[in-house]
C-alpha cells in the first residue's frame, strides 16, 4: 500500500472574539483541509501545506488559543481510503457548486442572445464572471489532490462557458461593427 503522509491540526479556541474562529476555518477550508471532527483537520503533507499550518498555529496561539500539529499515516489501507475520500467528496461538494454557478452563467448568456443584448457593457460583466468561475475552478484544482471523478464534469463545464462566452464576444463585435456602419 502506498501510504499516504497527512498533516493533522486540532487546535482550541477561547469564545470570543468569533473572528478569529472564522479566520481560522476560512484559511482551513481555502488550503483544502478536511474536517474530521469538531477542530480536528486533515491536509496532505506537502512543505507548503506544513508552512501554512504553521502560520495558522501561530496565529491561534496569538490568540489565545492552543493547537497541536502533527504528521501521521493511517494504520491500513481502509482507513486511508475513509480520509481520501472525505477528500474526494469535499472537492465533490466544491465542483457541483461550482457547475450550478457555471450553468446560471450559461443561461445568462442564452439570454442576453435570444434578447439580442450585445453591449460592450454586459460583456465585459460577463468576462469579469468568467474569470471568477475560472479562478474558482483554478482554486478547487489546486485543493483536488486526491483527483476526484467530479473535475471532469466541471471542466466540461468551464469549456462551455469560456464557448458561449466566446460565441457571445463575437455577436457583441460583430454588431458593434454593424452599428458604426463598418
Amino acid at each position: 500500500m502506498d501510504r499516504v503522509k497527512f498533516l493533522v491540526f486540532g487546535y482550541n479556541l477561547p469564545a470570543e472574539p468569533t473572528r478569529v474562529r472564522v479566520s481560522i476555518w476560512r484559511r482551513l477550508k481555502k488550503l483544502g483541509a478536511v474536517n474530521v471532527k469538531q477542530s480536528l483537520w486533515f491536509l496532505p503533507y506537502s512543505e507548503e501545506n506544513l508552512s501554512h499550518l504553521k502560520e495558522g498555529s501561530q496565529y491561534i496561539k496569538e490568540n489565545g488559543g492552543v493547537c497541536l500539529l502533527l504528521e501521521s499515516v493511517a494504520v491500513d489501507r481502509q482507513e486511508q481510503d475513509m480520509i481520501v475520500s472525505l477528500f474526494n467528496m469535499t472537492r465533490q461538494a466544491e465542483y457541483a457548486e461550482l457547475t450550478v454557478e457555471c450553468g446560471k452563467f450559461l443561461q445568462e448568456i442564452e439570454r442576453q442572445i435570444a434578447n439580442n443584448e450585445f453591449i460592450y457593457a454586459e460583456l465585459e460583466e460577463d468576462e469579469a464572471e468568467l474569470d471568477k468561475l475560472m479562478s474558482w475552478y483554478e482554486a478547487i484544482s489546486a485543493r483536488d489532490i486526491f483527483s476526484s471523478s467530479a473535475k471532469g464534469d466541471a471542466g466540461a463545464m468551464m469549456d462551455k462557458a469560456r464557448q458561449a462566452y466566446d460565441r457571445y464576444t463575437e455577436l457583441v463585435f460583430a454588431n458593434e461593427t454593424k452599428y458604426r456602419g463598418e
